[in-house]
């Protein structure tokens, strides 16, 4: 006759959640990542930046978009309606 020992299989809480972090936002942009928060074209948002109305900072070849320039930028072209007559 052999024995079986049968282990019993230790029941595990699970760890509690820890609290969620705040998504880390980039300091900087890409143009098509500012194109797409914009929902403008790739294209037009170069000519923004080039015009020098959209913040851009040059980091060797490539062109980056400041994120909380670009939240200003939107910030104060927000067209507010007419008043009403």
């Amino acid at each position: 006759m052999s024995s079986r020992t049968t282990r019993r299989r230790r029941q595990t809480t699970p760890a509690p959640a820890a609290a969620a972090a705040p998504a880390r936002q980039p300091l900087l942009l890409r143009i098509d990542e500012a194109a797409a928060e914009l929902q403008l074209g790739r294209n037009l948002v170069y000519e923004l930046v080039a015009s020098g109305r959209i913040p851009g900072i040059r980091i060797g070849r490539t062109l980056r978009v400041e994120a909380e320039g670009l939240r200003t930028w939107i910030a104060a072209n927000r067209i507010t309606p007419a008043a009403r007559r």
